[in-house]
């Protein structure tokens, strides 16, 4: 296996692969098609089959998380030495057979934990009625200091106020508003759109505040989000940690298409 920087001249080779695993390369596929092989936002990384020059795995590298696609864990290895050279990971997500394996050539991470990550799609309108009742409705620019208002109490899931206004000027939020007796309006809860393609979209960021858990907030907002693809002819999709979440989502209409998983890395100050 020989591991490289994928460039424009891949992009036949690249084409072929999402072509031989189009579920299991799609969310891969979307951000190669929205971003390009190489970017301020995500570069990316190709491993070959030595004998034949195939391409057989691919690794994107985005802010603190890596993803890892390939058909059943050959690559690990490859994948493990670039994920070695890569500042400041955090997490990894990708196809479940090459996830796990990465522990074992790991040199200067080490593996925390790790999570089944199911991928979902929607075909079908989403089951809920509750998006008029739960006041959402898609937030614009001008919602931008009450989206960090929410977010600022989301933790694992916190986006910065530079993140958000992006997401706002340049993709979809969908959010919950509620209006208290003499308070100001605010936002509890949010779903929005992490990467977008010419036909789907990969949905993301779906949080609520604590405190209005329960309530079917998060439903609403991602069934919007979902309603408003849809109407363009775009297949929303998503992942998830969670089981909770998982139930809600295939209440929604949501199904399995792939399983991957997560795994968190620390820094191995050994190494």
């Amino acid at each position: 296996m020989t591991a490289r920087p994928l460039t424009h001249q891949d992009e036949s080779a690249f084409h072929e692969f999402c072509e031989h695993q189009p579920v299991r390369s799609l969310a891969v596929r979307l951000n190669i098609e929205t971003y390009g092989f190489c970017s301020r936002t995500v570069r990316s990384w190709g491993v070959f089959r030595t004998a034949n020059s195939k391409l057989a795995g691919v690794l994107l590298h985005f802010g603190n998380t890596v993803a890892v696609v390939d058909s059943h864990g050959e690559c690990a290895e490859s994948f493990s030495k670039i994920v070695d050279t890569v500042r400041d990971v955090i997490g990894v997500r990708g196809s479940k057979e090459a996830v796990s394996a990465l522990p074992n050539s790991l040199k200067r991470y080490r593996a925390e934990c790790m999570q089944d990550s199911s991928f979902l799609k929607l075909t079908a309108a989403p089951n809920c009625n509750r998006i008029s009742f739960c006041g959402v409705r898609k937030a614009s620019i001008n919602d931008l200091s009450k989206l960090v208002m929410l977010y600022s109490t989301a933790e694992d899931m916190f986006r910065d106020r530079s993140n958000l206004k992006s997401i706002l000027r340049n993709s979809r939020v969908w959010a919950a508003e509620v209006i208290e007796p003499n308070r100001e309006a605010k936002f509890v809860s949010a779903a929005l759109i992490n990467v977008e393609g010419r036909s789907e979209a990969l949905i993301g960021g779906v949080y609520t505040h604590p405190e209005y858990r329960g309530r079917g907030y998060a439903s609403a907002c991602t069934a919007g989000l979902s309603l408003e693809l849809q109407k363009e002819g775009k297949l929303p999709l998503l992942f998830y940690e969670n089981p909770t979440a998982g139930r809600i989502y295939k209440t929604m209409g949501f199904e399995e298409i792939d399983l991957w998983a997560l795994l968190y890395l620390k820094l191995d100050r050994v190494s």
